[in-house]
């Protein structure tokens, strides 16, 4: 009985941090009204983005970062799983950063995951386990700058992982 009421209120919560986080989003958003000048990252063309389009990238962004998340396996009732979502308006990308924590008698492991919600490019992965038998420590960490296996760089720390990945999270 207890459980049942714990699952309600974690879902109650994680709904609400989502509609809080929107409703920062999209106020952002309404203090400029009208058309904003992009460039196409591809073409190098400047054109016309409406902020209503703005508007609907980022609620997409929300709804397929969810899926995704659903989805990979994730659960943030049963696990330490949790994201954090973000539309990235210079690169005209929908950013999700999953970070898990799983431990069993011989091992915890703590892994970050930077993904293209849409492109379903990983543009970076930490995964650190622990061995508690072996007093071992076993790091893979990658950082993909565009993307792509051509941009492929090693990282050799969490502070260096989360360098890389805080300008996707924040432009």
């Amino acid at each position: 009985m207890f459980k049942k009421f714990m699952k309600k209120i974690v879902k109650i919560l994680l709904i609400s941090i989502v509609v809080i986080i929107l409703s920062g989003c999209t106020f952002q958003i309404f203090k400029s009204t009208g058309t904003g000048n992009t460039m196409n990252q591809t073409t190098g063309q400047i054109s016309e983005i409406n902020y209503d389009t703005i508007i609907e990238y980022q609620n997409n962004c929300v709804t397929q970062s969810a899926k995704l998340f659903e989805q990979q396996g994730y659960d943030s009732i049963k696990y330490a799983d949790f994201y954090d979502y973000h539309w990235n308006k210079t690169e005209n990308i929908c950013f999700i950063l999953i970070q898990s924590t799983r431990s069993d008698r011989n091992k915890s492991t703590t892994s970050k995951l930077l993904i293209d919600v849409f492109g379903n490019n990983i543009f970076g992965k930490y995964v650190i386990t622990n061995y508690y038998n072996k007093d071992e420590t076993k790091l893979d960490c990658e950082m993909y700058e565009y993307g792509t296996q051509e941009s492929f760089q090693s990282c050799k720390s969490q502070t260096e992982f989360d360098n890389f990945v805080k300008p996707f999270m924040e432009e």
